[in-house]
């Protein structure tokens, strides 16, 4: 058993990796990697306008949000795309984003 109880023996590197990066982020930070990711699958254009109203957060929320995804490496802040890594976080974190909202509604 590793830390908080889980069975991590049967974990890929990808999982411990995922789960170590969502522990440092922030729910808003989370929503966003989410909606930067179905806008890029639906092929629609990510504005500051469109993600905070898909995150169902504030501009100001968003931008913020935005800035620290930015520093640490997963957003390109200035084309509101999700980098390399940005887009293998937000892969592996968008069932988990699914099945909050699915519980939520």
């Amino acid at each position: 058993m590793g830390e908080r109880g889980l069975n991590v023996e049967n974990w890929t590197v990808f999982q411990c990796w995922l789960y170590d990066q969502l522990m440092t982020l922030e729910t808003t930070e989370i929503l966003l990697l989410s909606a930067l990711f179905q806008l890029a699958q639906a092929d629609r254009a990510a504005t500051l306008i469109r993600l905070a109203s898909h995150a169902q957060l504030s501009r100001e929320a968003a931008l913020a949000g935005l800035g620290r995804l930015a520093a640490a490496g997963w957003v390109d802040g200035e084309r509101l795309r999700l980098t390399l890594p940005g887009l293998a976080l937000a892969a592996g974190l968008y069932p988990r984003v699914r099945a909050s909202q699915a519980l939520a509604a």
